[in-house]
């Protein structure tokens, strides 16, 4: 279970693990044990070590886990600090850097646009454009690139990764980003390889979609996602601020390195809010889970509709050769549908304060 901890190398060695527990009922010793306990064989080099273990083998300095199960947020607990030089621990109302999942949100707020009728999925991106164009190429004039393909990371379109700035650098705007302009430190998003061609993670892709919703929408993005996502979701401790708030940044937690040292700055800033801007809880991320469950059992989550949910889990063809064909990411980049498939298997949503 703590292997898909184990991509992060968070921070330091925690001296003690004190935990903060939250829940609205209590938790399940069985879950509870598979959590702290032993891994089981097979999780590769770190088989038998249990969670308290598994901190101090990848120096991470503290962590918060959110259980739901059968459409419910069951109990949140967290473990360790925020600051290694502080020492002040982690609660539930801890805040971290989404990194990622920001996308899934971006999917979802998209998906809610459609079903608002404000475009669809599969209309050319540059038809909902307004105040910039993805420019075109050879490559758009064999496949126009929609919002699914965006979504789904099979536009073709570049930038990978986001590096971050550092809190006392000047951000660039949206267009800045997208254009690779002087103040952005990525390139310029354009389509690389024939859309539909061949999965490529593509962060500037989001960036798209994000200033498409607001010239869909005619609002920011930060609007955007309060309206559809964190007020019906109950996300009150969510917030694309970059940088935070004095209030919020109270709640962060510190970034820190593999050598479990605090960074010189508190946090990075992502003005590519769409791919890599959130900041929440572990208890948010999984109210936003459960919502999204309801809506692909019956339509009753808050946010999005039966049809409208199902749209996250489609997956597009992909057209590898004349010959090949291959399925790509969902919408939503799998996570929603996982929600879904292992709902009565008490999921978790951890972060850790790296």
């Amino acid at each position: 279970m703590f292997g898909r901890f184990g991509g992060i190398t968070a921070v330091v060695v925690i001296l003690s693990l004190i935990g903060s527990i939250s829940f609205a009922q209590a938790p399940d010793p069985e879950v509870l044990a598979r959590i702290e306990g032993p891994l089981v064989p097979g999780a590769d080099d770190t088989t038998g070590m249990t969670l308290q273990e598994l901190m101090k083998n990848y120096k991470v300095p503290g962590l918060s886990v959110a259980v739901f199960r059968d459409y419910k947020l069951e109990w949140v607990k967290t473990y360790g600090v925020k600051d290694v030089e502080s020492g002040e621990p982690i609660t539930p109302d801890t805040m971290f850097q989404a990194g990622s999942l920001s996308k899934c949100v971006t999917a979802i707020a998209t998906v809610h646009a459609v079903e608002d009728g404000l475009f669809s999925l599969d209309d050319p991106i540059n038809s909902i454009l307004t105040t910039w164009e993805l420019p075109e190429n050879d490559y758009t004039a064999i496949r126009a690139v929609t919002p699914r393909m965006l979504l789904s990371h099979t536009a073709g379109t570049s930038v990978s990764h986001l590096r971050g700035y550092a809190p006392n650098e000047f951000l660039p705007t949206t267009l800045q980003i997208l254009e690779g302009g002087r103040r952005s430190n990525t390139r310029k998003v354009v389509v690389e390889r024939e859309p539909l061609s061949k999965y490529n993670y593509s962060s500037g892709g989001m960036t798209v979609v994000e200033l498409a919703l607001e010239d869909a929408t005619g609002n920011s993005y930060p609007d955007i996602i309060e309206e559809y996502i964190f007020s019906p979701a109950g996300m009150k401790q969510s917030t694309l601020n970059n940088p935070l708030d004095p209030s919020e940044e109270s709640r962060a937690a510190y970034g820190h390195n593999s050598k479990g040292e605090r960074m010189e700055f508190k946090y990075k800033l992502y003005p590519e809010l769409a791919a890599g801007g959130m900041w929440t809880t572990a208890t948010d991320m999984a109210l936003l889970a459960v919502d999204i469950q309801k809506s692909f059992r019956d339509g009753s989550g808050n946010i999005l509709n039966k049809k409208a949910a199902e749209e996250l889990s489609y997956r597009p063809i992909l057209s590898v050769s004349p010959t090949e064909l291959s399925s790509s990411f969902s919408l939503s980049y799998n996570l929603c549908e996982y929600s879904e498939l292992y709902r009565n298997k008490a999921p978790l949503v951890v972060f850790t304060s790296r």
